[in-house]
């Protein structure tokens, strides 16, 4: 199950995953690909999103979506910081509790991979402090959660790639004009799929 599967990382996740997992054998209707339009900004939706996860069993989750408002944060309105909290940290903690509970007889080894930021877990980030705040929220839970599931088969992983350029990152953010390194989506994709197939570290750290 992948969440923000619509473009950027997501959608290159979903391009490159076959290629990398051909020596899975998986049922025909495990191939087929099913989109649940869904905005895990609001409450119904988190739920519908939980839902999901408790009742068809996913050995393997990864939450790509997230975003938030650019520029001062006095400039806009709370919904916005609101909308990015929720996106960033609220959403994808509520589905890593749901999915945490729903294998706990289970038997097979399963992951949940969780999309940070190396910016956000290493630096202030201005002019995306909301976004940075969800960022950097959800290292804690995941590193809180290592102790925790040591004796589990269901892992928690954060994989923290640094600025991508893709449709999220804006035209004007400073990282574009002033010769920062931007890595593609396709080259997260692939360092995040070659990292899955390994026995860990749980924290891949992209840079």
């Amino acid at each position: 199950m992948i969440f923000g599967g619509s473009g950027g990382l997501g959608g290159a996740i979903l391009e490159y995953a076959p290629a990398h997992f051909k020596d899975l054998e998986l049922h025909e209707s495990s191939r087929r690909s099913k989109a649940h339009p869904l905005d895990l900004t609001k409450v119904d939706d988190q739920l519908k999103a939980a839902g999901l996860l408790q009742s068809q069993g996913f050995d393997l989750v990864i939450y790509c979506s997230g975003g938030g408002p650019f520029g001062d944060f006095t400039s806009k309105e709370w919904k916005d910081h609101h909308w990015a909290l929720q996106l960033n940290l609220v959403a994808p903690a509520l589905l890593i509790y749901h999915w945490l509970v729903s294998r706990k007889e289970a038997k097979s080894d399963g992951k949940f991979v969780v999309v940070g930021s190396r910016i956000a877990e290493q630096n202030p980030d201005p002019l995306a402090s909301s976004y940075a705040a969800g960022k950097a929220g959800l290292y804690g839970l995941v590193s809180s959660l290592q102790t925790e599931l040591q004796e589990n088969k269901s892992k928690v992983w954060l994989f923290s790639p640094g600025y991508m350029d893709t449709k999220m990152l804006p035209l004007n953010a400073k990282v574009r004009h002033d010769g920062s390194k931007l890595m593609s989506p396709e080259t997260a994709a692939q360092a995040l799929l070659r990292w899955l197939k390994k026995d860990g570290p749980w924290h891949r750290v992209l840079n």
